[in-house]
């Protein structure tokens, strides 16, 4: 609906349309080799977010995703946790 992607792993290789295909000679870009690690817990397990939810929801809308949060509980020097950031 936004144009954003509708999931993480659409970022590992996306179809072009066949327009696009000819112009470029290809029908795959990728614009990830792989789901990045979460510096934090270590694993790819990213929160998701989508652009209709609020800045710190609570569950994903499934829609598309906007933005990406760590799980971790951890907080930073300030008290603040990181997934608020």
């Amino acid at each position: 609906m936004y144009g954003y992607p509708k999931s993480l792993d659409v970022l590992l290789g996306v179809t072009l349309s066949s327009q696009e295909e000819t112009l470029r000679g290809t029908t795959t870009r990728r614009y990830l080799r792989n789901i990045p690690i979460d510096p934090l817990t270590g694993k790819a397990d990213w929160l998701l977010r989508c652009y209709k939810d609020q800045p710190n929801p609570r569950s994903w809308c499934g829609d598309d995703v906007y933005d990406v949060l760590t799980q971790s509980e951890d907080k930073a020097l300030d008290g603040t946790k990181y997934r608020e950031w």
